[in-house]
């Protein structure tokens, strides 16, 4: 039994080692959110386990911060950790199909709820409740998706000294050179009846087909 109790203690270091925090937290839809009227509190209540809880999970308790205003990223309140990424925790899209109920989905874990997702704080909610059953088509690529691709593109920011640089959300990494999938411009042929051709700033390669990396558009309806 020890033994066991070893190992399992080892597999949550290496989780948290690979992961940081965010591997350890429950998995969305976990906790629900409610009111104790005589209190006048919130409590948290998770329905396998049967507990009930006045301090939030740490599940619960990331927030957007916005650090460019192109360019958000998400901080634990209780764990303090960061990730450019939003967490599966914020992961929730308000779905609304004619002659259906509408209803929340995870979109990473493709967990559905009926009620306000005790993850979401109310900021981030009401922009969902906005805009419902929202996602991204490409139209080069038929691909279809939830996430916002900025999440795992190249994004042009500027530096404090107005340099601008390049940064990919999903890896974490920045460059100062722009890469070439970043490089892609629409342009208009004037000679040619004022056509659109695609031309790379980087390789100097034009093309009247769109590249798939500008082929991304918002629909918002299913």
């Amino acid at each position: 039994a020890s033994h066991m109790a070893s190992d399992a203690i080892r597999l949550l270091f290496e989780i948290r080692d690979r992961h940081g925090p965010i591997g350890l937290e429950d998995p969305p839809g976990t906790w629900h959110l409610f009111d104790d009227k005589d209190r006048g509190m919130p409590f948290y209540f998770n329905p396998i386990t049967q507990e009930a809880r006045w301090m939030k999970p740490p599940s619960c308790s990331w927030r957007r911060m916005v650090v460019d205003v192109s360019q958000p990223i998400y901080m634990n309140e209780i764990t303090h950790q960061t990730s450019w990424v939003m967490p599966p925790g914020l992961c929730w899209k308000k779905v609304d199909i004619p002659g259906t109920e509408a209803f929340w989905l995870n979109f990473k874990t493709n967990v559905t709820n009926a009620r306000q997702p005790a993850e979401l704080p109310n900021d981030l909610a009401a922009e969902l409740e906005a805009e419902p059953s929202t996602y991204w088509f490409n139209e080069v690529t038929g691909a279809s998706q939830w996430e916002d691709p900025k999440e795992s593109s190249w994004n042009m920011l500027q530096d404090k000294e107005g340099r601008a640089y390049w940064f990919k959300p999903s890896t974490g990494d920045s460059t100062y050179k722009q890469p070439i999938e970043a490089a892609w411009k629409q342009k208009v042929d004037q000679k040619k009846e004022k056509q659109v051709f695609y031309y790379n700033e980087v390789t100097e390669e034009t093309t009247w087909m769109k590249p798939p990396e500008l082929g991304w558009v918002q629909h918002d309806e299913l």
